[in-house]
Protein backbone atom coordinates (compact mmCIF):
# COMPACT_ATOMS: atom_id res chain seq x y z
CA UNK A 1 0.00 0.00 0.00
CA UNK A 2 2.84 2.36 0.82
CA UNK A 3 4.32 1.69 -2.63
CA UNK A 4 1.05 2.34 -4.52
CA UNK A 5 0.39 5.86 -3.12
CA UNK A 6 3.66 7.42 -4.35
CA UNK A 7 3.10 5.85 -7.76
CA UNK A 8 -0.42 7.31 -7.98
CA UNK A 9 0.96 10.67 -6.92
CA UNK A 10 3.54 10.56 -9.71
CA UNK A 11 0.86 9.70 -12.27
CA UNK A 12 -1.31 12.57 -11.03
CA UNK A 13 1.44 15.15 -11.42
CA UNK A 14 2.47 13.77 -14.80
CA UNK A 15 -1.11 14.02 -16.02
CA UNK A 16 -1.45 17.54 -14.64
CA UNK A 17 1.74 18.57 -16.44
CA UNK A 18 0.44 17.21 -19.77
CA UNK A 19 -2.84 19.11 -19.36
CA UNK A 20 -0.94 22.29 -18.48
CA UNK A 21 1.34 22.01 -21.52
CA UNK A 22 -1.64 21.34 -23.80
CA UNK A 23 -3.44 24.38 -22.39
CA UNK A 24 -0.38 26.60 -22.87
CA UNK A 25 -0.05 25.40 -26.47
CA UNK A 26 -3.73 26.15 -27.14
CA UNK A 27 -3.47 29.62 -25.58
CA UNK A 28 -0.28 30.36 -27.51
CA UNK A 29 -1.82 29.22 -30.79
CA UNK A 30 -4.92 31.33 -30.19
CA UNK A 31 -2.76 34.36 -29.36
CA UNK A 32 -0.73 33.96 -32.58
CA UNK A 33 -3.87 33.58 -34.69
CA UNK A 34 -5.58 36.61 -33.12
CA UNK A 35 -2.44 38.75 -33.32
CA UNK A 36 -1.97 37.89 -36.97
CA UNK A 37 -5.62 38.30 -37.95
CA UNK A 38 -6.67 41.23 -35.74
CA UNK A 39 -6.78 43.69 -38.66
CA UNK A 40 -9.94 44.59 -40.53
CA UNK A 41 -9.63 45.28 -44.24
CA UNK A 42 -11.94 46.14 -47.13
CA UNK A 43 -11.60 44.29 -50.44
CA UNK A 44 -13.10 44.84 -53.89
CA UNK A 45 -13.32 42.52 -56.89
CA UNK A 46 -11.15 43.72 -59.77
CA UNK A 47 -14.10 43.40 -62.18
CA UNK A 48 -16.13 45.85 -60.05
CA UNK A 49 -13.24 48.33 -59.99
CA UNK A 50 -12.73 48.03 -63.75
CA UNK A 51 -16.43 48.67 -64.40
CA UNK A 52 -16.48 51.70 -62.10
CA UNK A 53 -13.33 53.07 -63.72
CA UNK A 54 -14.88 52.77 -67.18
CA UNK A 55 -18.04 54.57 -66.05
CA UNK A 56 -15.94 57.34 -64.53
CA UNK A 57 -13.73 57.65 -67.59
CA UNK A 58 -10.46 56.89 -65.82
CA UNK A 59 -7.92 54.07 -66.10
CA UNK A 60 -7.89 51.04 -63.83
CA UNK A 61 -4.59 52.25 -62.37
CA UNK A 62 -6.11 55.63 -61.52
CA UNK A 63 -9.14 53.96 -59.93
CA UNK A 64 -6.95 51.71 -57.78
CA UNK A 65 -4.85 54.66 -56.60
CA UNK A 66 -7.97 56.63 -55.72
CA UNK A 67 -9.55 53.72 -53.87
CA UNK A 68 -6.37 53.06 -51.93
CA UNK A 69 -6.39 56.67 -50.71
CA UNK A 70 -10.00 56.12 -49.61
CA UNK A 71 -9.05 53.07 -47.54
CA UNK A 72 -9.20 50.06 -49.87
CA UNK A 73 -7.11 47.25 -48.36
CA UNK A 74 -6.77 44.85 -51.26
CA UNK A 75 -7.98 43.61 -54.64
CA UNK A 76 -9.65 40.26 -55.33
CA UNK A 77 -8.55 38.70 -58.63
CA UNK A 78 -10.46 35.77 -60.09
CA UNK A 79 -8.61 33.01 -61.91
CA UNK A 80 -8.99 32.80 -65.68
CA UNK A 81 -9.66 29.64 -67.63
CA UNK A 82 -7.73 28.69 -70.75
CA UNK A 83 -10.89 29.62 -72.68
CA UNK A 84 -10.72 33.15 -71.23
CA UNK A 85 -7.07 33.46 -72.23
CA UNK A 86 -7.71 32.18 -75.76
CA UNK A 87 -10.61 34.61 -76.24
CA UNK A 88 -8.37 37.52 -75.22
CA UNK A 89 -5.63 36.09 -77.47
CA UNK A 90 -3.22 35.74 -74.56
CA UNK A 91 -2.88 32.10 -75.61
CA UNK A 92 -2.58 31.22 -79.30
CA UNK A 93 -4.57 28.04 -79.92
CA UNK A 94 -5.09 25.86 -82.97
CA UNK A 95 -6.69 22.49 -83.74
CA UNK A 96 -4.38 19.50 -83.34
CA UNK A 97 -6.54 16.83 -84.97
CA UNK A 98 -8.68 14.07 -83.44
CA UNK A 99 -10.67 16.58 -81.39
CA UNK A 100 -7.57 17.96 -79.69
CA UNK A 101 -6.29 21.51 -79.33
CA UNK A 102 -2.76 22.93 -79.08
CA UNK A 103 -2.38 26.14 -77.04
CA UNK A 104 1.00 27.87 -76.85
CA UNK A 105 1.85 29.22 -73.38
CA UNK A 106 3.32 32.76 -73.18
CA UNK A 107 6.70 33.06 -71.51
CA UNK A 108 5.23 34.70 -68.37
CA UNK A 109 2.82 31.78 -67.76
CA UNK A 110 4.28 28.98 -65.68
CA UNK A 111 3.64 25.42 -66.95
CA UNK A 112 3.34 24.42 -63.28
CA UNK A 113 -0.20 25.86 -63.32
CA UNK A 114 -1.35 22.92 -65.43
CA UNK A 115 -1.47 19.12 -65.06
CA UNK A 116 1.64 17.48 -66.52
CA UNK A 117 -0.60 15.17 -68.55
CA UNK A 118 -1.97 18.21 -70.45
CA UNK A 119 1.44 19.63 -71.40
CA UNK A 120 3.05 19.09 -74.77
CA UNK A 121 6.29 17.07 -74.97
CA UNK A 122 8.27 20.34 -74.97
CA UNK A 123 6.42 21.55 -71.84
CA UNK A 124 5.67 25.03 -73.20
CA UNK A 125 2.17 24.36 -74.58
CA UNK A 126 -1.08 22.64 -73.72
CA UNK A 127 -2.19 19.64 -75.74
CA UNK A 128 -5.31 17.56 -75.17
CA UNK A 129 -9.05 17.15 -75.81
CA UNK A 130 -10.64 20.50 -76.69
CA UNK A 131 -13.08 20.86 -73.78
CA UNK A 132 -10.63 19.48 -71.22
CA UNK A 133 -7.93 21.98 -72.20
CA UNK A 134 -10.25 24.97 -72.59
CA UNK A 135 -11.77 24.40 -69.14
CA UNK A 136 -8.44 24.28 -67.29
CA UNK A 137 -7.71 27.02 -64.69
CA UNK A 138 -5.00 29.29 -66.10
CA UNK A 139 -3.91 31.58 -63.26
CA UNK A 140 -4.40 35.30 -62.69
CA UNK A 141 -4.26 37.99 -65.37
CA UNK A 142 -0.75 39.49 -65.50
CA UNK A 143 -2.07 42.99 -66.35
CA UNK A 144 -4.36 43.03 -63.30
CA UNK A 145 -1.55 41.76 -61.07
CA UNK A 146 0.70 44.52 -62.38
CA UNK A 147 -1.99 47.17 -61.80
CA UNK A 148 -2.51 46.05 -58.19
CA UNK A 149 1.24 46.01 -57.61
CA UNK A 150 1.57 49.48 -59.11
CA UNK A 151 -1.05 50.77 -56.66
CA UNK A 152 0.74 49.01 -53.78
CA UNK A 153 -2.39 46.96 -53.03
CA UNK A 154 -2.23 43.37 -51.77
CA UNK A 155 -3.96 40.74 -53.88
CA UNK A 156 -6.44 38.07 -52.80
CA UNK A 157 -6.40 35.26 -55.38
CA UNK A 158 -9.47 33.24 -56.22
CA UNK A 159 -8.17 29.82 -57.26
CA UNK A 160 -10.40 27.14 -58.75
CA UNK A 161 -10.07 23.49 -57.89
CA UNK A 162 -8.02 21.75 -60.54
CA UNK A 163 -7.45 18.16 -61.66
CA UNK A 164 -4.49 16.01 -60.64
CA UNK A 165 -3.06 18.30 -57.95
CA UNK A 166 0.06 17.13 -56.13
CA UNK A 167 2.05 18.54 -53.20
CA UNK A 168 4.67 19.68 -55.72
CA UNK A 169 2.21 21.45 -58.03
CA UNK A 170 0.47 23.09 -55.06
CA UNK A 171 3.80 24.31 -53.70
CA UNK A 172 4.66 25.77 -57.12
CA UNK A 173 1.26 27.48 -57.37
CA UNK A 174 1.54 29.06 -53.90
CA UNK A 175 5.16 30.08 -54.51
CA UNK A 176 4.12 31.80 -57.75
CA UNK A 177 1.24 33.52 -55.95
CA UNK A 178 3.49 34.79 -53.16
CA UNK A 179 6.03 36.15 -55.64
CA UNK A 180 3.24 38.07 -57.40
CA UNK A 181 1.91 39.96 -54.38
CA UNK A 182 -0.81 37.54 -53.28
CA UNK A 183 -1.47 37.56 -49.51
CA UNK A 184 -4.51 35.27 -49.32
CA UNK A 185 -6.40 32.55 -51.15
CA UNK A 186 -10.16 32.52 -51.68
CA UNK A 187 -12.08 29.61 -53.25
CA UNK A 188 -13.51 30.11 -56.73
CA UNK A 189 -16.53 28.03 -57.66
CA UNK A 190 -18.29 25.46 -55.48
CA UNK A 191 -15.18 23.51 -54.37
CA UNK A 192 -12.09 24.49 -52.43
CA UNK A 193 -8.72 23.92 -54.03
CA UNK A 194 -7.66 20.36 -53.24
CA UNK A 195 -11.15 18.88 -52.87
CA UNK A 196 -11.08 15.87 -52.65
CA UNK A 197 -8.05 14.22 -51.15
CA UNK A 198 -5.51 17.06 -51.21
CA UNK A 199 -6.87 19.61 -48.74
CA UNK A 200 -4.13 18.94 -46.19
CA UNK A 201 -1.56 19.47 -48.93
CA UNK A 202 -3.17 22.84 -49.75
CA UNK A 203 -3.08 23.82 -46.09
CA UNK A 204 0.59 22.85 -45.85
CA UNK A 205 1.41 24.90 -48.97
CA UNK A 206 -0.42 27.93 -47.56
CA UNK A 207 1.49 27.69 -44.30
CA UNK A 208 4.82 27.16 -46.05
CA UNK A 209 4.37 30.35 -48.09
CA UNK A 210 2.73 32.40 -45.31
CA UNK A 211 -0.58 32.83 -47.14
CA UNK A 212 -4.00 33.26 -45.54
CA UNK A 213 -7.13 31.25 -46.35
CA UNK A 214 -10.25 33.44 -46.53
CA UNK A 215 -13.39 31.62 -45.40
CA UNK A 216 -16.53 33.20 -46.95
CA UNK A 217 -19.33 33.64 -44.43
CA UNK A 218 -22.55 31.72 -45.21
CA UNK A 219 -21.06 30.17 -48.38
CA UNK A 220 -21.63 26.51 -49.16
CA UNK A 221 -18.39 25.26 -50.64
CA UNK A 222 -17.41 21.61 -50.85
CA UNK A 223 -14.41 20.94 -48.65
CA UNK A 224 -14.73 24.19 -46.67
CA UNK A 225 -15.06 22.53 -43.26
CA UNK A 226 -12.07 20.28 -43.91
CA UNK A 227 -10.02 23.26 -45.07
CA UNK A 228 -10.84 25.22 -41.92
CA UNK A 229 -9.94 22.25 -39.74
CA UNK A 230 -6.60 21.85 -41.53
CA UNK A 231 -5.79 25.58 -41.70
CA UNK A 232 -6.41 26.78 -38.14
CA UNK A 233 -3.54 29.27 -38.10
CA UNK A 234 -4.07 30.69 -41.59
CA UNK A 235 -7.89 30.93 -41.76
CA UNK A 236 -9.53 34.38 -41.70
CA UNK A 237 -13.23 35.14 -41.99
CA UNK A 238 -14.69 37.02 -44.95
CA UNK A 239 -18.03 38.83 -45.20
CA UNK A 240 -19.14 39.61 -48.74
CA UNK A 241 -21.88 41.72 -50.32
CA UNK A 242 -22.98 40.42 -53.71
CA UNK A 243 -23.76 42.68 -56.66
CA UNK A 244 -27.53 42.17 -56.50
CA UNK A 245 -27.53 43.22 -52.83
CA UNK A 246 -25.09 46.08 -53.32
CA UNK A 247 -27.39 47.90 -55.72
CA UNK A 248 -30.05 48.14 -53.01
CA UNK A 249 -27.87 49.44 -50.17
CA UNK A 250 -27.20 53.03 -49.16
CA UNK A 251 -23.73 54.09 -47.94
CA UNK A 252 -25.09 54.07 -44.38
CA UNK A 253 -26.40 50.53 -44.82
CA UNK A 254 -23.00 49.44 -46.12
CA UNK A 255 -21.28 50.84 -43.04
CA UNK A 256 -23.80 49.26 -40.67
CA UNK A 257 -23.59 45.85 -42.31
CA UNK A 258 -19.81 45.69 -42.36
CA UNK A 259 -19.65 47.10 -38.83
CA UNK A 260 -21.89 44.33 -37.51
CA UNK A 261 -19.98 41.66 -39.43
CA UNK A 262 -16.74 42.83 -37.84
CA UNK A 263 -17.97 43.71 -34.36
CA UNK A 264 -20.45 40.90 -33.76
CA UNK A 265 -19.13 37.98 -35.84
CA UNK A 266 -15.39 38.72 -36.08
CA UNK A 267 -15.36 38.98 -39.87
CA UNK A 268 -11.93 40.38 -40.76
CA UNK A 269 -12.28 41.06 -44.51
Amino acid sequence: MLKIIPRLGWLFWAGALIVLLASLFSIGLRHRVEARNKAFSLLLESSVIAEAAALKGITLEEALAELRREGLGGVVLSEDSVRDRVQRQDFIAQPAGSGKIFAQLPAQVSPSLFPASMLSPTGDALLGPYEAVMGLPAGLRPDLLAAAKGANLPVVARFSNRPLVTPTSLGQLMSWAKENGVIAFLPQGDQVLGFRGSIRDVSAALEQHDLLYLSPEFARIAGEESMLAASLESAVRLHAIQGAEADKLTPGAYAERFGKAFGERNQRF
